[in-house]
């Protein structure tokens, strides 16, 4: 039997076959694991030849012998020009690190790395570059030794060098036995994996600890001043410690909450309340037609403003900005004015930070805009009391101090209502809105179209998320939605096995019978909504309580009519918040929120010590 590695695109059943044959060939260890690839050589040369080809110029044939002394000895590794002339008829020195078929440019390039690996496994196959680097064996460098232990030793321009993670070196995850049976032993025992182990065991025990922490309340809390004068309205982050927040009086502020300080700000840039629009029946007579139309539509403009704050905060409005977004250097505000500002944060040449104006987008001058979020790629994704949902490029603000014409938005949907709250889902293509219709509505991140909807409740839906239910390889992902009277839904969404996101023709996993009120519910709107850890997500209501839901999916088999049987349990409240509760955001480490007067309240569930206070 021989095995040969052929170059096509088709990787998959290269690699499938790659794995049978070790499989087949390989004694298995106690563990059930493959035993070292190592450790059975001496069978390989018993039962077949084996044949790697890596790249179009080098072709190895591995096997196995054993010394003088009747011991295993590592197989040597035979050109494909000595295989032809076993005598060496040429009278050629061969070096069996060296490649004839491309002899007379090694010395011009002996130090230039290859540009690709084995062309017969994509990138991302671990298991299949690994095997098609097992003729390496010899480099003193895959094993991370000292060269000088290895005096024979020249570089060959190892291909299997781009196989190693630039970070650390490692060839294989710790929990990847496939690889790990493919590598030689000697791998395993090198500092790089040694290290990469230690670390990957250290992660795991200290993520164990943090979602143990979340289910414990295990959160020293701190208070982040961002005025003496001034109220926190509304919070994002992107990456700790930077956020950013609106306040009441509508300024946008830059915050670094490790320093503890305000790092920049942009005072009074939004409306604090709805601007009054003066009558017809108040106002003079002698307007022309056109001055009394766009006194008209201003006057339209401003009863449709108050009513959307009114769906937005109910009774307890605290003023000033509406949303807010940051994204690297750009952030995004907006206020009851309409539109949407932007903003970018200069580094000065004395170490401080500056928040200047870039523009704003003119074609959502005379719109409410509810709810900002920028995607990893820059689009700015807002959604509008309009009932749209729209899509603009800045990532050109990164680099530019001034925003370029933004004559009309990448994506464009309508809704069938009011959007009051978004939110985006990269993982599995989609995002999904609250509308005032009381619908939990998706749309398409390929193309930013809405696709369907599903009615939850007969008031408004204020909030909306997008949970992953587990850490298991297979996606299962669930949309949680909060209204305005205080109730929770939960709906588990169809993911295509090999697609990965939301089947768009039947995108909901419920029937008319499935249960998916979570109970108990608020006593007050439920304001914003975050998912800190998988199969856990957060809620906070008016009724000054964040609360802490586990809805963990553990995999076990259940019908979808019996949904309820494994319902989402309430682990505690988070209390002490202000009534005007608006927003909260976490990057699994840390909780932060809005509903501390004038600052931002920080919950760290990092600290790992056991006598965290709460």
């Amino acid at each position: 039997m021989s095995f040969h590695r052929i170059k096509s695109t088709s990787c998959l059943n290269i690699t499938l076959a790659a794995v049978s044959v070790v499989a087949f060939i390989c004694p298995i260890t106690q563990t059930g694991a493959f035993a070292p690839v190592t450790s059975i050589l001496p069978k390989l040369s018993q039962w077949c030849s084996l044949s790697l080809t890596t790249t179009t110029s080098f072709t190895f044939c591995a096997s196995a012998k054993n010394d003088e002394n009747g011991h295993h000895a590592d197989p040597p590794i035979i050109s494909s020009y000595q295989r032809n002339n076993p005598n060496n008829e040429d009278d050629k020195p061969i070096s069996s690190f060296t490649n004839i078929n491309n002899a007379n440019d090694n010395q011009a390039n002996k130090n230039e790395l290859p540009q690709e690996t084995d062309p017969a496994c994509p990138v991302e196959d671990e298991d299949c570059l690994a095997f098609s680097s097992l003729y390496n064996t010899a480099n003193p460098s895959f094993y991370n030794l000292p060269v000088d232990e290895h005096p024979d030793y020249q570089p060959p321009n190892p291909p299997y060098q781009t196989l190693l993670d630039p970070q650390d070196g490692t060839l294989c995850e710790v929990e990847d036995i496939d690889c790990q049976a493919l590598v030689p032993s000697t791998y395993l025992h090198s500092d790089a994996y040694l290290s990469h182990s230690f670390q990957s065991r250290y992660d795991s025990i200290r993520k164990d600890k943090i979602v143990q922490n979340w289910k414990m309340a295990k959160c020293p809390t701190t208070f982040v001043s961002i005025s003496k004068e001034d109220w926190v309205r509304r919070v994002d982050m992107e990456t700790y410690p930077r956020v950013v927040c609106g306040s009441a009086r509508g300024s946008v502020y830059v915050v670094d909450l490790e320093k503890g300080k305000v790092e920049s700000m942009a005072e009074a840039v939004h409306n604090v309340q709805v601007p009054e629009a003066k009558g017809l029946e108040d106002s003079a007579s002698g307007y022309d037609n056109d001055q009394i139309r766009r006194m008209r539509r201003r006057e339209r403009g401003a009863k449709k403003a108050k009513q959307a704050m009114e769906r937005l905060f109910g009774k307890l409005d605290g003023g000033g900005v509406v949303a807010i977004s940051i994204h690297e250097d750009v952030v995004a505000s907006s206020g009851r004015e309409g539109g949407v500002k932007l903003w970018k944060i200069d580094q000065m040449g004395d170490g401080s930070s500056a928040l200047k104006s870039i523009g704003s987008i003119p074609d959502l001058k005379h719109t409410i805009v509810t709810s900002l979020k920028f995607d990893s790629g820059g689009l700015l994704w807002a959604s509008g009391y309009d009932g749209t949902v729209r899509a603009y490029d800045v990532s050109t603000s990164l680099t530019s101090s001034k925003l370029p014409p933004l004559p009309k938005p990448v994506f464009r949907t309508d809704f069938t209502d009011s959007v009051l709250d978004m939110k985006l889902c990269e993982d599995i293509g989609c995002g999904v809105c609250a509308t005032v219709d009381g619908t939990a509505a998706l749309f398409s991140l390929r193309d930013g179209q809405f696709f369907m909807g599903i009615k939850l409740f007969e008031v408004a839906a204020r909030s909306v998320l997008i949970m992953k239910d587990n850490d298991n390889e297979e996606k299962e992902y669930s949309v949680v939605c909060g209204g305005v009277d205080g109730t929770l839904h939960r709906i588990g969404l169809n993911i295509g096995a090999i697609s990965g996101t939301v089947n768009e023709e039947n995108p909901f996993d419920v029937t008319e019978t499935t249960e998916t009120v979570i109970k108990p519910k608020h006593t007050g709107p439920v304001m914003c909504l975050a998912s800190p850890s998988n199969g856990m997500f957060l809620s906070g209501g008016q009724d000054g309580a964040l609360r802490v839901w586990d809805c963990y999916k553990d995999g076990t088999a259940i019908s979808k009519e019996n949904l309820q049987q494994r319902p989402c349990k309430c682990l505690y409240a988070l209390t002490g918040y202000k009534l005007w509760l608006g927003s909260a955001c976490t990057d699994f480490n840390r909780l932060v929120s809005d509903g501390g007067e004038n600052s931002i309240i920080v919950r760290d569930f990092s600290v790992l010590e056991d006598n965290a206070e709460t």
